[in-house]
């Protein structure tokens, strides 16, 4: 096998291009920053606001000095699991300044926005020998999504489903990765330097790279591990005569790598099958994929020209075309298995896609090969443009959810300076999934995925701010819940018609603005 070669001085326009990249995905947070006023603070996410608001949570529990993991939106007794360190270790270096933690966050995602921009480059270089095909691919990849843009055009996702994938599945795209979550970044960076160094058989670099990425992305170790065990097979059954010795070559590199990969993936495993609050978090945890209509509006315009691509890196270097059909092959197969992570399964796949693409592009005669690539890249743009003029609107806009009143932060300041931690508080899930990226408290509901029994527990706080709920059933809900303290704003509002202030059971500890706190009193 023979690695990419590369020529004199041309790291210098990657490293340019990743640093103007980085300023690019920046500027929707610098507006942000910047449209604060003294009535609003930036809460730190733009998209996908409510899973930000977990891994701000996850940093708080590091500040707050946490060495282990529990889940911050389940009121639960839990053991610390090891787990999520990436968010943890950012949380000590931020400390529990909620400015700070939002800095390193979004440092965190521009500096690894860098590293990924890098380690794509030396992954295409593999499929492309000439510079310009390397740089044509690198855009594509970094910045193109898919015909997404035309679904929302002609009404498609003017109903109930889900938007197309360039808006919301990070793992899909990499520019929607490049404006959400740093240890993503991280993650497809390891996975594509894994797939590299197995190209190159540097297995046990490949292996290493592996156990690192087991501790923040696992199930792309097994996206790995399935492509280069079908690799293998491809590449044995190829040599189209059988031996014990031929088999045994092959399976070496893989032995190696799982053995040096598995032990930590596979505690990871036993953990969330032995621990009953782990196993109920990731039976709630379903990523199911969209329809197949959805998939073909992302990756159809890439696949007209990767086909005749794959067809021709067969004859450049065989061994990558091996790869790139275990990939393709799996692909729908991934995608569609009856598992509550199959659209995480997509990981990576556009990298791929893009350098086939380019080799099929290059395929063509002078003349159409320039208007082709102009008209394909114009194609590929607008969803991406759709997305970075959204994120930046929201921005400007100095509302909820990516803004908070100065009176709701300082509510939770108050709750910071006045309980203990871990104690629960009781309030809409609009609050819970905003309170332990302040607080050390525990929100008795906060997240779709992270709290425990969700639908359960979400009608019980539905009942509790209603004014037809007898006293009993929420001194009932209090007890069993062990609930410290009873949120009162705009969003439990919204619930019911509830006065908390006419309960004798509650005590009023907190006022400003429209948000309230009170106190569960003792009996």
């Amino acid at each position: 096998m023979v690695g990419a070669k590369f020529q004199k001085n041309e790291w210098r326009w990657v490293f340019l291009y990743a640093g103007f990249l980085a300023i690019l995905i920046s500027i929707p947070y610098l507006v942000a920053f910047s449209s604060q006023t003294p009535a609003y603070a930036f809460g730190g996410g733009l998209i996908g606001i409510d899973d930000n608001n977990t891994y701000l949570a996850k940093m708080n529990q590091g500040a707050l000095g946490a060495g282990l993991f529990t889940l911050p939106y389940s009121s639960e007794p839990q053991n610390g699991t090891p787990i999520y360190w990436f968010y943890l270790l950012l949380g000590k270096i931020s400390g529990t300044d909620f400015t700070n933690r939002l800095i390193v966050f979004h440092l965190a995602r521009s500096i690894f926005g860098v590293i990924l921009t890098l380690t794509t480059y030396q992954f295409l270089a593999e499929f492309l020998p000439l510079v310009n095909h390397r740089r044509l691919a690198l855009m594509i990849t970094t910045i193109g999504g898919g015909l997404g843009w035309v679904l929302i055009i002609f009404g498609d996702q003017l109903g109930s489903g889900p938007p197309p994938l360039e808006f919301y599945s990070p793992e899909a795209f990499s520019f929607l990765m490049l404006l959400t979550y740093p240890h993503l970044l991280l993650a497809r960076s390891l996975m594509l330097f894994a797939l590299q160094a197995f190209l190159n058989q540097r297995y046990i670099g490949s292996g290493i790279s592996l156990i690192f990425l087991s501790l923040i992305q696992p199930v792309d170790v097994i996206i790995v591990w399935l492509i280069i065990g079908l690799f293998s097979i491809i590449t044995f059954v190829s040599k189209n005569h059988f031996s014990r010795s031929g088999l045994w070559e092959e399976l070496k590199p893989i032995l190696l790598i799982g053995l040096i990969s598995g032990p930590p993936l596979l505690y990871f495993e036993y953990l969330f099958i032995s621990d009953p609050i782990l196993k109920q978090w990731s039976a709630q945890n379903v990523i199911v994929s969209p329809s197949p209509i959805h998939f073909l509006a992302a990756y159809g315009l890439y696949l007209v020209f990767a086909i005749p691509g794959l067809r021709s890196l067969k004859l450049i270097r065989p061994d990558l075309w091996r790869l790139s059909l275990a990939w393709i092959f799996l692909i729908p197969i991934l995608i569609y298995i009856p598992i509550g992570f199959q659209r995480r399964l997509i990981e990576g796949f556009q990298v791929l896609l893009t350098a086939l693409a380019i080799l099929g592009l290059s395929l063509l005669r002078l003349h159409y090969k320039k208007i082709i690539s102009v008209l394909t890249l114009t194609l590929l743009i607008p969803s991406s443009l759709m997305l970075f003029i959204g994120t930046v609107q929201s921005a400007a806009r100095v509302t909820e959810p990516s803004f908070h009143s100065a009176d709701k932060i300082s509510a939770f300041d108050w709750l910071n300076e006045n309980s203990q931690p871990k104690q629960i508080v009781l309030s809409s899930y609009l609050t819970g999934n905003i309170l332990p990226a302040y607080t050390s408290l525990t929100p008795f509901i906060g997240h779709s995925v992270e709290t425990l029994f969700f639908d359960q527990k979400l009608k019980k706080v539905v009942s509790f701010y209603q004014s037809s709920t007898s006293d009993d059933e929420r001194l009932r809900l209090i007890e069993e819940e062990q609930i410290d303290y009873v949120f009162y704003g705009p969003d439990e509002r919204n619930l019911g018609d509830l006065d908390p202030s006419k309960l004798a059971y509650l005590l009023k500890r907190f006022e400003q603005g429209e948000y309230a706190i009170y106190q569960v009193m003792p009996k």
